[in-house]
């Protein structure tokens, strides 16, 4: 149980060194800081409004560490910070500019970033590259279903990117197929992993509408040794929206091997997984579930 008062409906979850660290997109400050290893509460930073170093609309589905920092995303501004004696201390803004909003972006070496293509679907192309040196983005990769048009391709095609800096490739875990797909950072499709096993869902975009397809995966987090990725075992999309579901937590490598396949017995939707092996998961559809379940991997 954590301390219901320093929290307001988390909408994620993320680890740095030896913190974890809650992302709240209706709270200000927007990022509580809670001990790894007792999850007692520290300290709240990173308030929204107009002046210096303060955000207006921090996301919450967007993190990525180095050896001494981490980067958030505020709008399409990658901040880059540290953290002094409890503070947010920002060292570098980076503008992402791409003609189209960003979804799923992962941070790469050297200035590069891939993160997920149009949203108006106008083209197949399921991936932006984006150099921040030079400002310039190229597209990569089709769409696995391809019989939709404008955004409805874009949603219905909807995938989780795994991928950090210093790995090669990403790994795209997709909502609505019985599908994985391995890509290099340079845009080339190097695998397709599909489970066996696993009954067809005919998930169709007709019935997105009413929340009744049943998705395959949500959410992934990865650390330098796995993948960490929720599947769910047949839920609609209204059951988890609205009551929550127990996921099934599946463990690959970066190999596109299933290494693990482990049940628990609470309701969560949000992970994160430390690089010391101790994975934290919240319900963030049970609001007045002030909770944080921590396993030892």
């Amino acid at each position: 149980n954590i301390d219901s008062t320093k929290i307001l409906n988390p909408g994620g979850i993320y680890c740095y060194k030896n913190h974890v660290i809650l992302i709240e997109r209706k709270n200000n400050p927007a990022f509580s800081f809670w001990t790894s290893d007792s999850l007692r509460y520290e300290f709240s930073e990173g308030f929204i409004g107009g002046g210096p170093n303060e955000f207006i609309r921090p996301r919450s589905n967007y993190f990525a560490v180095s050896d001494s920092s981490f980067f958030i995303l505020d709008s399409n501004i990658e901040w880059e910070v540290q953290l002094e004696e409890q503070r947010i201390q920002v060292i570098n803004k980076e503008p992402i500019i791409i003609p189209d909003a960003i979804n799923q972006m992962v941070h790469l070496d050297n200035g590069k970033y891939i993160m997920a293509g149009n949203t108006d679907g106008n083209n197949n192309a399921e991936h932006f590259l984006y150099d921040i040196k030079t400002g310039e983005y190229t597209l990569f990769g089709e769409y696995p279903f391809t019989d939709l048009f404008d955004e409805r391709k874009f949603f219905f095609n909807f995938k989780y990117t795994a991928g950090i800096a210093g790995k090669p490739y990403i790994w795209d875990f997709y909502e609505n197929y019985n599908l994985l797909r391995k890509y290099s950072i340079e845009g080339i499709l190097l695998q397709e992993v599909r489970l066996v096993g696993v009954a067809e869902r005919h998930n169709d975009d007709s019935k997105s509408h009413e929340l009744q397809n049943r998705p395959y995966w949500r959410i992934v987090q990865a650390t330098s040794r796995y993948i960490y990725a929720l599947f769910y075992t047949g839920e609609t999309d209204k059951t988890i929206y609205t009551g929550g579901a127990i996921p099934e937590l599946q463990v690959w490598d970066w190999d596109g091997n299933l290494t693990r396949r482990i049940l628990f017995d609470k309701k969560y939707n949000q992970i994160t997984v430390s690089e010391t092996g101790i994975l934290y998961a919240i319900n963030t559809v049970d609001t007045f579930n002030n909770q944080i379940y921590s396993y030892e991997m």
